[in-house]
């Protein structure tokens, strides 16, 4: 599936952390609409009320990142990151030897706690972070907490 690019998978980032790391990659339909089908989730009022919802929402962010890469050329370096106790971001995009750390959440009011995990691995990763955000459904761009951002996720994948 994932030689037809039916899945993508993503792999975890590991490089320079002192953490007890997860090291299996995530898995991600490529076509969030099979996934929804697949699910059995048929129509919007299923969809947005499902527990499967903050997922495909993520598979969707996930996924668009990284047919932009594929699209312009280059060739992605997407991760994701999560230890043993917990603690997981879930977009690490490396570019020019510095990491962009992305949390994405399907709520539609992002609070300064949606932020911790950022702040967290912040800490562990110090100079090697360029910027941390959050993209969610929140309806603008703002400031949560200590230099964190929301997006809003049409503003991100111009749609």
């Amino acid at each position: 599936m994932e030689t037809g690019y039916q899945i993508f998978l993503l792999n975890p980032y590991y490089r320079d952390i002192g953490k007890r790391l997860v090291k299996s990659p995530k898995l991600y339909f490529n076509d969030t609409a099979i996934a929804s089908y697949l699910l059995g989730l048929h129509d919007r009022e299923t969809l947005l009320s499902s527990p499967n919802f903050p997922n495909l929402f993520e598979t969707l962010v996930v996924t668009d990142f990284w047919k932009r890469s594929l699209h312009s050329g280059h060739s992605p370096s997407l991760f994701y990151l999560r230890t043993r106790d917990g603690l997981e971001v879930d977009l690490v995009i490396e570019y020019g030897q510095k990491l962009h750390l992305l949390e994405i959440k399907s709520a539609m009011t992002i609070w300064p706690k949606h932020a911790d995990s950022l702040l967290r691995i912040g800490n562990d990763l110090k100079s090697a972070i360029k910027t941390s955000a959050i993209i969610s459904l929140a309806s603008g761009n703002f400031r949560v907490k200590n230099g964190i951002f929301n997006y809003n996720w049409k503003n991100v994948l111009g749609v």
